[in-house]
């Protein structure tokens, strides 16, 4: 069978389960809280309700099951919510419009696109995505074989990793079930499409609650919400630019500057980020829409969620935090002391629910400074730090027009409905109020500080919380509007621009090569696919407890191995400190496995190497020094599995 049609089965027999694990016991959590008066479920909200709650209340009170009492109590507790709302998620399939369906069709043959490899004549070509799948792919491998709390699958050592796993508990479930049929890429995948169905339900509750929609165009509001979660920005005018100027293509726009990603792209790619985002906006609906249910209800509903946010990503929390803090005061000046307790007391849950989470994150990060630097965001691919005050000013000049370009037709929506929009129904309502606070909140963040932990991801995610204001603001503009777009040639371009970028970027993720920032994928497609055929050889005849080493040299993050296999390494690369090992540790352990592929050695000192590093076996590849300079394995290699690209030897073989 080929791998893709592999890759593909294995999507299709995850789907229905992510369905029936991720969202469907969403409803029975809505039929709780609508019995608690925390939420009103019905008509329409009761889909939305449903589709929302199981995303972003059960990561966290799932993290609390798996660690005290496994996957098979996860599990029951899932397939009785599930149970319990099923009859509601029928009823909401039964009456879903066909366009719909359309729509959901497409967020499927859009996850596929992004996650399933294509091979033909034994050459194996991947997604561009896989600079991160090969992550998201090895914690749902780790959760699935260890657990929680989470062991670090790109660096052996005792002890938890320091990392926010609250998404990938779910598809470590599916995969724990499943795992003959469905990997942990494709478990990954099919809850990245669960994100995507969930994602609109909750734009369009929070939309709801802000007095958005207009009253006499909620369809026409729907239709062009999901149109705008199809759109990018206008980097296609920098990628352009780019392509003229240098003369090479950029598989993905949104590297030319400091990263902001729309809706598709965002979800596809990072939807543990989105999935926190989701949950803040969950949580302050929960506490403002419940006025009904009791202080304590309210906030334990709001508190799990914040905690799931939490949990799924720290720098959405750490974005998050000020502006619900600046929320709170807006509110309580307005409404005085009646109904403000809320918000303090679901931190307060937020945070003991969070406690073993913490503990973890402090035990498994080595000590690294401050979490957040002090930063000017640069505009343009030469990221060029300012230090000093001229500097400062100068990128702070054309900070505006970066933004207008990221933004795009969502920064002309936002500037629209700011100026003579909805804005004043909005401001009257709390919803409203937390996108007025959370959007230039968000934007002074991240244009002054950012994350130092390896990449900005605090810049890159966190500033999704003032996407979103932009996203509804935009659709709010749109829907009101009576005479058709088409009519409007600066909507029309802004539009036709921001959908021409989001296709330019869906075609780079397998067509666009070589670009600018990744073009080591697929760079050796032969090689990739002996590898991942050798890892399958492995996995099916090599004990679990035998870690197999690839050589940490060969790439950022050497993939394969977290792609193909869950079977642990000593060292993933030299970037292995993600999930919070010691960078002097990661870069000796490096250092003292790459010369096995780079040289040939004596087997006293090969197995000298491998036991200071607690290796059992090695993967040998054609892109290794070592088999160049051999034209194949040398001599000293017995390959208990070869292939014309790739050798696995095992040392307990090896005399």
């Amino acid at each position: 069978m080929h791998y893709f049609f592999e890759d593909l089965l294995g999507l299709a027999a995850a789907t229905p389960l992510a369905v029936l694990l991720m969202l469907v016991p969403g409803f029975g959590l809505a039929e709780l809280l609508a019995r608690a008066r925390v939420i009103r479920n019905e008509g329409a909200n009761r889909t939305c309700w449903g589709l929302l709650l199981g995303p972003v209340l059960l990561p966290a009170l799932d993290a609390l099951l798996v660690r005290w009492l496994g996957f098979g109590a996860m599990l029951v507790l899932h397939l009785g919510l599930a149970g319990f709302g099923g009859r509601a998620a029928f009823d909401t399939a039964r009456w879903v419009p066909g366009r719909w369906w359309a729509a959901i069709a497409f967020a499927w043959v859009a996850t596929a696109w992004a996650n399933v490899d294509f091979d033909w004549n034994g050459r194996l070509y991947q997604s561009q995505y896989v600079v991160d799948t090969v992550k998201h792919a090895a914690v749902v491998g780790s959760l699935a074989q260890h657990g929680i709390p989470l062991h670090d699958p790109f660096f052996a050592r005792a002890g938890p990793s320091g990392y926010y796993y609250y998404f990938y508990i779910a598809p470590a479930l599916i995969h724990w079930m499943a795992a003959a049929i469905v990997d942990s890429r494709a478990a990954f995948a099919a809850a990245s499409f669960a994100t995507l169905i969930a994602f609109p339900a909750m734009l369009l509750l929070v939309a709801q609650e802000a007095a958005l929609i207009p009253s006499d165009a909620r369809r026409r509001f729907v239709g062009v919400l999901l149109f705008l979660c199809c759109l990018s920005g206008f980097d296609l005018l920098p990628g352009l630019w780019m392509w003229f100027q240098y003369g090479r293509l950029m598989s993905d726009l949104d590297w030319w500057s400091e990263e902001i990603r729309w809706t598709l792209s965002s979800i596809l790619f990072e939807p543990h980020h989105m999935t926190a985002v989701m949950a803040v906006f969950a949580g302050a609906l929960l506490l403002s829409t419940g006025e009904r249910a009791s202080l304590p209800l309210r906030a334990l509903a709001g508190g799990f969620a914040f905690a799931t946010a939490f949990g799924c990503s720290v720098w959405i929390v750490v974005g998050a935090a000020p502006a619900l803090a600046i929320w709170w005061l807006w509110e309580r000046a307005k409404l005085g002391t009646a109904n403000i307790w809320a918000l303090p007391l679901s931190g307060v849950v937020a945070l003991l629910v969070s406690l073993p989470q913490i503990a973890d994150i402090r035990a498994g990060r080595a000590p690294s400074g401050p979490p957040l630097a002090f930063f000017v965001r640069p505009v343009g691919p030469v990221r060029v730090l300012p230090h000093g005050v001229y500097e400062w000013i100068a990128h702070l000049a054309v900070l505006p027009g970066g933004y207008l370009i990221e933004f795009g037709v969502f920064a002309l929506g936002a500037l629209a409905f700011l100026m003579r929009g909805r804005l004043a129904e909005s401001r009257a309502t709390p919803i409203g109020r937390l996108l007025l606070v959370s959007a230039p909140v968000a934007l002074l963040l991240v244009t002054f500080l950012r994350s130092s932990i390896m990449y900005n991801d605090f810049g890159w995610r966190a500033v999704w919380l003032a996407q979103l204001p932009a996203l509804l603001w935009t659709a709010s503009v749109l829907a009101s509007r009576r005479e058709p777009l088409t009519r409007s040639p600066a909507w029309s371009a802004a539009l036709a621009l921001g959908l021409v970028a989001s296709v330019w970027d869906m075609a780079g993720l397998r067509l666009c090569c070589p670009e600018f920032s990744a073009g080591f994928v697929n760079a050796h497609p032969a090689a990739d696919y002996d590898s991942r055929g050798a890892y399958q050889w492995v996995d099916r005849s090599v004990s679990a407890s035998v870690v197999v080493q690839h050589n940490p040299a060969a790439g950022p993050r050497a993939m394969d191995f977290g792609l193909y296999s869950d079977r642990p390494v000593a060292v993933a690369d030299g970037d292995a400190r993600l999930f919070g090992a010691a960078e002097p540790a990661v870069q000796s352990r490096v250092a003292l496995l790459t010369p096995i592929f780079d040289r040939p050695m004596p087997a006293a000192e090969l197995h000298e190497r491998a036991a200071a590093a607690s290796v059992g076996g090695f993967l040998l590849t054609s892109v290794d020094p070592l088999w160049r300079a051999n034209d194949g394995p040398p001599s000293g290699w017995t390959c208990q599995y070869r292939s014309a690209h790739s050798c696995v030897m095992l040392l307990e073989k090896l005399q």
